[in-house]
């Protein structure tokens, strides 16, 4: 998380190389990724994130909720700087399918958690979706 808040000092920079752009998306979309594992962690009650204390653990669930609000602020006022209409669009979308996975887990009745067609759904939409949305963007903000 320390190198995705990092890019918060991040300007754009008038005919800046390709590179640097993608450079700057591919943060951009890191921390969207790390604010939506805070917010999972807290709303599955997660004691670990890959082996070490989930973050709400150790500082609490207001403080972990608030920490991936910060986040997505600050992944919102990059994505803005980089004047790119469509891609702002493409990543403002993953981050309203990530929030319809995690509604379709937490509303979903246990006989819809066993569904494959359920899983697939709401696995995209909790994970797959940032993928395919950042290639997409990556492919138009080049």
């Amino acid at each position: 998380m320390r190198h995705a808040a990092n890019a918060t000092a991040c300007h754009t920079v008038p005919d800046e190389p390709p590179a640097r752009r993608q450079v700057r998306l591919a943060e951009i979309t890191e921390m969207i990724h790390a604010a939506s594992l805070l917010h999972d962690d807290v709303i599955d009650l997660a004691d670990t994130r890959r082996g070490a204390k989930a973050a709400h653990k150790i500082y609490g669930n207001k403080v972990a909720v608030l920490a991936g609000d910060f986040l997505l602020a600050r992944a919102s006022v990059l994505l803005a700087r980089l004047q790119d209409v469509k891609v702002v669009e493409l990543l403002a979308t993953v981050i309203e399918e990530m929030v319809q996975g995690e509604m379709m887990q937490v509303k979903a009745m246990p006989e819809e958690l066993l569904e494959f067609d359920h899983y697939l759904s709401k696995t995209y939409r909790k994970t797959a979706a940032l993928m395919v949305r950042r290639r997409d963007a990556a492919t138009t903000h080049s």
